[in-house]
Parts: C-alpha cells; sequence; structure tokens
C-alpha cells in the first residue's frame, strides 16, 4: 500500500537536502580558498643567488685596475738600470700596474737563489727582476722597491739566443707614447692601459715588438708596436 507524502512535506525534505549540501560546498571553498591564500616562502639573504647580491665577496675582492704610465716606466728602468747595461742581453720587459719585470740573461753580479747568493758567469742563466712601487704619503712621491735578480726557468723550446734583445734597440719612452692610440683603437672610453710587453713574438716575428693590452668592461683587446713605438699593423 503506496503512502502518500503531502506536497508541503516534500517541498520540506527537498529544502533540508539542499541545505546540507549547500552547507557542504561552502566547507569545502572556505578550506581550498584558505590553501591558495598561502603565501609561497621568500628566500633570505642568504638563500638568495650571488649574483643578487651587490655586496658579494667576489666583488669586493676585485681591485681597481692601475694604469701603465710612461711616468712608470721612467721611474722602473732608472731603478733597475744596473741590469740594463751593453752586455745585458733582455728575453722580456713586462710593465704591469705598478711592476716592471724584466728577465735577462745573468752577467757578472750575484743571483737571489733560495736566500743565498751566489756569483754566476755572465750569460749563461735567466734571472728576473723586479721593480714594483706602493703609493707614498700624501704629497709625497710613490715608494720603489727592487726584488732580486732571481733565477727562473727559461719556457718553451725554442733557442734563448734567438729570442734575446739589447735594450738600447728599443725606444720604450716612444712605445708608451703609443698608449693613446690603443685606447682610440679598443675603447676610448672606458678602455685602460693594463700591461706592456716587450719581446720576439717568435715565430710570428723575427722583430722586437711591443704588446699593448688594453682592458675594457665590453671588449678588451691589443695593437702592436715595433721597436720604436711605432703601431703595426697584424
Amino acid at each position: 500500500m503506496t503512502h502518500l507524502i503531502p506536497k508541503a512535506e516534500r517541498s520540506r525534505r527537498k529544502s533540508k537536502r539542499l541545505g546540507i549540501l549547500r552547507s557542504s560546498l561552502g566547507i569545502f571553498i572556505l578550506l581550498l580558498s584558505s590553501q591558495c591564500s598561502k603565501k609561497e616562502p621568500t628566500p633570505s639573504k642568504d638563500e638568495a643567488s650571488p649574483q643578487s647580491k651587490s655586496g658579494s665577496p667576489l666583488q669586493s675582492l676585485q681591485k681597481p685596475l692601475v694604469q701603465v704610465s710612461s711616468a712608470f716606466l721612467q721611474r722602473g728602468v732608472s731603478a733597475l738600470e744596473v741590469y740594463l747595461t751593453d752586455k745585458s742581453r733582455i728575453l722580456e720587459m713586462r710593465a704591469q700596474g705598478t711592476r716592471l719585470s724584466i728577465q735577462v740573461t745573468a752577467p757578472q753580479y750575484s743571483i737571489t737563489n733560495d736566500d743565498e747568493e751566489t756569483p754566476l758567469p755572465q750569460g749563461t742563466h735567466l734571472v728576473q727582476v723586479d721593480y714594483i712601487e706602493q703609493p707614498g704619503k700624501e704629497g709625497q712621491p710613490p715608494i720603489g722597491k727592487v726584488l732580486g735578480p732571481t733565477k727562473i726557468a727559461q719556457q718553451g723550446e725554442g733557442h734563448l739566443k734567438e729570442n734575446l734583445y739589447r735594450f738600447d734597440e728599443i725606444n720604450l719612452r716612444a712605445m708608451s707614447r703609443a698608449f693613446p692610440i690603443a685606447l682610440l683603437a679598443v675603447d676610448p672610453e672606458d678602455g685602460k692601459i693594463e700591461r706592456l710587453v716587450v719581446r720576439r713574438y717568435l715565430p710570428f716575428s723575427t722583430r722586437v715588438r711591443g704588446r699593448i693590452f688594453v682592458r675594457s668592461p665590453r671588449l678588451s683587446g691589443s695593437i702592436d708596436v715595433n721597436a720604436q713605438g711605432t703601431p703595426l699593423k697584424r
């Protein structure tokens, strides 16, 4: 026997079911929104990438470039003139920053080797002597110091004699006058003279030439000059 449910009762039951459904749906939406509102953790300064740190240890260790100057070269040559005699034969002269290094065959003077001074016959050993400068007090000239000579080993497979030259073969002052030309050729706005190397660039050239290196934040480069400071085409 089928019992008929009054229409009013049916409406009441239907409304109750819809209320329960709406309540469950509201709880679900509330939980979902609370999960979405959680922020991702922000990296701490220690977790940030090194590139984003303005005061990273690497940047703090970088020192500003000290340009090679004509005045520095003159002071260096004056300090090392005892090693630049007519009997001296040079393998390489290198000026970088506040250091001038000369690799030369040892004449009859003592060299520093393992804190002992040993007289050596002329022309049989290769030594290096350095002139370095430190800033003087305010208003005072820089303080220069000579290091060496120190015995060094020959590098490369060529014959030492073929690479040597005399100091009177080159004009170091004229080479330094080509510094502005090097800057103009590489970067006239932000370029800086990084170093000058004077030697025979065998096997590419048998003649002595100076190579002027320019450092640039965009693209570094170099030019060559002959023994008298005239720029050369490569």
